[in-house]
């Protein structure tokens, strides 16, 4: 397979320890939007795709949340979202979901995420935008292997001990 052609980068922060997920001002699990969601009264407001979201109530089904980037809350269907951890590993989204997650219009070049291999257990893949131009835009998709040791990689000839490793290596800060 071979390394990523170009290095990625993403205008959010990883944190330092790469075990530990994603948290909001306030130590609440971060989620994303994989649908849009219409408000359901006047007191909700809509929630948009690939909109991050803090989780104020977990009722099973339904969860209520917060906007990260308005601030409005709105009681959502749980499934409508996945699980962010590291700020680019997204649990319980399909290579389709991050497609279109990475397609979002205020997506840049090299935003990337992990997500879970729907076709190889045990396995991950890296998704990675590309745009050629204002235009034309398209994901490339890497798998990310385990040995048995615990260690991962893209290329066997370069392995890392986490996925942080990983993704640090293979990102440019910017």
């Amino acid at each position: 397979m071979g390394n990523c052609p170009i290095k990625v980068w993403s205008n959010m922060p990883t944190l330092k320890n790469p075990t530990e997920p994603a948290m909001s001002d306030n130590s609440r699990p971060m989620v994303v939007s994989l649908y849009d969601f219409p408000s359901q009264g006047p007191l909700e407001s809509s929630i948009h795709i690939g909109e991050s979201l803090t989780v104020l109530l977990d009722d099973g089904d339904f969860w209520m949340v917060r906007s990260t980037t308005t601030g409005n809350e709105s009681y959502i269907p749980s499934n409508y979202t996945a699980k962010v951890i590291n700020r680019w590993q997204y649990n319980g989204i399909s290579r389709l979901k991050a497609e279109e997650l990475l397609l979002l219009p205020h997506n840049h070049t090299g935003a990337f995420l992990i997500r879970e291999s729907q076709t190889n257990t045990e396995t991950y893949s890296l998704s990675v935008l590309v745009k050629m131009d204002s235009y034309l835009a398209t994901v490339k998709h890497y798998r990310i292997c385990r040995l048995q040791n615990g260690w991962f990689y893209i290329s066997p000839s370069l392995t890392f001990y986490s996925l942080g490793q990983l993704v640090e290596h293979h990102s440019d800060d910017i």
